[in-house]
């Protein structure tokens, strides 16, 4: 799951194809979704941090809302189960 979520800090395509066809072959199906599932949470929060830093202001706070609902909502269904 490390690895994971250091590769979504450039690109979260990756390792989504990458967990996508390991899935297919050797890795349980649980351990793949919730590597794609870290992925997209941590490349998410990155984007936002890059809004801060670029931008500011009214824009950063709406990014932020957003962001902070995806990954919440995310963490939610990972709690949950699939």
């Amino acid at each position: 799951y490390g690895l994971a979520a250091i590769s979504a800090l450039a690109d979260v395509d990756a390792i989504s194809v990458s967990m996508a066809h390991m899935a297919n072959h050797r890795t349980a199906l649980t351990v793949a979704a919730t590597a794609i599932l870290i992925a997209a949470m941590v490349n998410t929060a990155v984007k936002a941090v890059l809004v801060w830093a670029l931008c500011g202001g009214t824009m950063a706070w709406r990014i932020t809302a957003l962001a902070g609902a995806m990954v919440v909502a995310a963490g939610g269904v990972w709690l949950v189960g699939w």
